[in-house]
């Protein structure tokens, strides 16, 4: 069974959300709805924080991806990753999440 923590904080117009755990197929929807209502609600930027991630699986970078690309060309909102090292950022890399995240991979 999955585990997964997540924390936010608002910073005006900006919300940033820490999450810690397993990011997999069976926790990525508590995370997929939290995000989706921030972007919806006009923040005009959600970061996510990674650091506290300990798995990310293809299927929870393929949803990043898609919240981020969908929530830019929906409503001008955007949708940042900070803290992602090691296989949560080689996932975030091979699923094309990076690039909508604004992850730079060198």
């Amino acid at each position: 069974m999955s585990t997964i923590s997540i924390h936010t904080r608002q910073f005006g117009q900006a919300q940033l959300v820490r999450v810690a755990g397993s990011v997999d197929f069976a926790s990525v929807a508590s995370l997929r709805e939290l995000l989706s209502v921030s972007l919806r609600q006009h923040k005009r930027y959600v970061v996510l924080d990674l650091s506290g991630v300990t798995l990310l699986d293809a299927h929870a970078g393929g949803v990043l991806r898609r919240l981020a690309t969908d929530s830019l060309s929906a409503n001008g909102s955007r949708l940042h990753a900070i803290g992602a090292t090691g296989m949560v950022l080689e996932v975030l890399r091979i699923t094309g999440a990076a690039k909508p995240l604004g992850i730079i991979c060198n």
